[in-house]
């Protein structure tokens, strides 16, 4: 039994892989490999002013206000969607990824043109976190908060 670096776990496992006929269609075809159906999206749940928020530590404070300000998490969007949209309204949170779709670049929620997907809540709240559990809850079983219409 010998001890010490002369074998490569790593280069073995490369070594080891091998390309079944099967695979080799998929890839010349240029099929996908998997697919999930339905696709399930996580949903922020989070209190006003307390989202997550990215940036450089080297940016300037001017810089890192603009970020903040543009900064615009689901939630956030869903607030603002259904203070515009009295459409949007009759879907509940999770429910909304059925009919619009979370546009990355523009942090809005856009009309769906084809298919469907899921909603869930990004992060599991214990009842502990008093505000956050009973946001969640809210949101999962109220159509049309009635808070929403205080913002209008």
């Amino acid at each position: 039994m010998q001890f010490g670096c002369e074998q490569n776990e790593v280069e073995q496992y490369l070594h080891a892989w091998y390309v079944i006929t099967p695979k080799v269609v998929w890839h010349l075809f240029a099929m996908e490999m998997h697919e999930e159906q339905p696709n399930v999206i996580c949903l922020a749940l989070d209190l006003p002013g307390m989202h997550r928020l990215v940036f450089n530590g080297n940016d300037d404070a001017t810089s890192i206000l603009q970020i903040v300000e543009h900064e615009s998490t689901t939630l956030i969007a869903y607030f603002a969607r259904c203070v515009i949209d009295a459409n949007v309204r009759q879907y509940m949170y999770l429910e909304l990824l059925q009919h619009f779709v979370w546009n990355i670049t523009t942090n809005k929620w856009t009309l769906r043109q084809i298919g469907y997907a899921l909603g869930q809540f990004k992060y599991f709240t214990n009842p502990i976190a008093k505000e956050r559990y009973y946001l969640r809850l809210i949101l999962a079983i109220v159509q049309d908060p009635p808070y929403l219409k205080t913002y209008e």
